[in-house]
């Protein structure tokens, strides 16, 4: 039997889209300096080696397209998700070091941050791609919302509540909702960073609720508490977070389920 010329040509297509979604861990690697900037300090006379994120710019690359629509992963990432001190071994290099090169390296050598970065790129190049998705943890919105929430904590002084922050720690996190990973953290946080605006409108109305005075112990995770579930039931924050949780959901290692009205 003779297979039509669309037959045949099948294949070919699906090996084109595969390819176009496929990124190697050592290509992966050498894309590292185009998100990651390690620089010294010269603001003083300790000044050391430090690295950080450059702001998003039109370098072509999977790993830098990545970092352009989802800014913070990689931040959070960084900072959480290494095996070794990065702040801890880049301030150990002297002057003279080259720097740059021996953290690439370092870094490129960290199984559990290229891991997590790899498999995140992964999904994001197969979403690109058109490509359907591989098998993934469904959440109920409520729950991943309330998650969410629990990565803005309360500031107080003296006179009680005075401001927010969204922490970027994960050994900060605490009473969460749902079991949680490196990566699941990064995706949130690369979803919650940017909502700051919907954040205050979500949390305005709260402070004034909140117990005045100097807040300590479980009087200060009593207000938190209280802070997240307001936050979660914001209809700003509620709408933002499955707003670009849609938007990204093409290439998202996780999906909500509708509830509470959603």
């Amino acid at each position: 039997m003779r297979l039509s010329p669309f037959v045949a040509l099948v294949p070919l297509l699906l090996g084109a889209r595969l390819s176009a979604q496929s990124i190697s861990r050592d290509s992966l690697r050498r894309e590292l300096p185009l998100v990651i900037a390690v620089q010294r300090l010269p603001s003083h006379p300790d000044s050391v080696w430090v690295a950080g994120i450059p702001p998003r710019g039109a370098l072509t690359g999977a790993l830098p397209r990545f970092h352009r629509d989802n800014p913070f992963f990689i931040v959070y990432l960084l900072q959480n998700g290494t095996t070794f001190d990065q702040r801890a071994f880049l301030a150990g290099l002297p002057a003279s070091a080259d720097a740059p090169a021996l953290f690439y390296q370092r870094l490129g050598e960290d199984t559990a941050f290229i891991g997590v970065l790899w498999r995140a790129l992964d999904g994001y190049l197969r979403g690109e791609a058109g490509l359907p998705p591989v098998s993934r943890p469904q959440y109920p919105a409520d729950t991943l919302i309330l998650f969410a929430a629990h990565f803005v904590h309360l500031e107080a002084d003296s006179t009680g509540p005075s401001g927010f922050n969204i922490c970027a720690k994960s050994w900060l996190l605490r009473d969460l909702p749902l079991p949680t990973s490196i990566a699941l953290e990064s995706w949130i946080y690369s979803i919650v960073r940017p909502g700051q605006r919907h954040i205050m409108a979500g949390i305005d109305s709260v402070f004034t609720a909140l117990p005045r005075g100097p807040m300590s112990g479980e009087r200060f995770s009593e207000a938190e508490r209280r802070l997240w579930l307001a936050l979660a039931h914001s209809p700003d924050f509620r709408g933002y977070m499955l707003a670009e949780i849609s938007r990204r959901g093409r290439y998202l290692p996780f999906t909500v389920s509708a509830n509470g009205g959603d």
